[in-house]
């Protein structure tokens, strides 16, 4: 966090009294509003990232010569319609954390997310052991923004576990 952007939340932080308001500490707000502002850019990310999904969806349908038809192709439209509200929305609100634009950064961001999560999906398919493997893997790494620190990994395996008790219509 740099200073500059340290002096704009301490502004926010006086002028709505949120110490006051809340009991938090100043670096406990500051730590709220970082994960904000990392929560904001990322759901920035990821909408951008269902956007790409959908139109590689429309192109290789295409391609198959099996087109949408016409109440897809307008639940189509309207999901991308949403998606894009909820990039601006979460792109505006972010500048107004962050007191800055970061749209370039984003997009690169938004292409690696696309990217990895294809990849994950390729390596670990609807093998359970892989899918348990990655998640051990990434969770012996240490956070860096403390963003999942409240969910233990066998909780998040139990979420696994959870969902492969729910029958299937394959």
């Amino acid at each position: 966090m740099t200073d500059e952007t340290r002096k704009q939340w301490d502004d926010i932080i006086n002028a709505l009294h949120l110490i006051q308001a809340t009991g938090l500490t100043r670096e406990e707000l500051h730590g709220h509003i970082e994960t904000v502002a990392v929560m904001m850019d990322l759901t920035t990310v990821l909408a951008d990232v269902i956007d790409s999904i959908l139109l590689d969806i429309d192109d290789l349908l295409a391609k198959v010569k099996t087109p949408l038809d016409d109440r897809d192709r307008s639940y189509f439209k309207e999901l991308r319609k949403l998606i894009k509200a909820s990039r601006k929305w979460a792109q505006r609100a972010t500048r107004d954390t962050r007191h800055s634009e970061r749209d370039d950064d984003l997009a690169t961001e938004s292409d690696w997310w696309k990217n990895f999560i294809l990849m994950v999906e390729d390596r670990t398919g609807t093998d359970e052991l892989k899918t348990r493997q990655l998640i051990r893997w990434v969770s012996t790494m240490p956070s860096q923004m403390h963003l999942f620190e409240h969910i233990r990994t066998k909780d998040f395996l139990r979420l696994i576990d959870e969902y492969d008790t729910i029958p299937r219509t394959d």
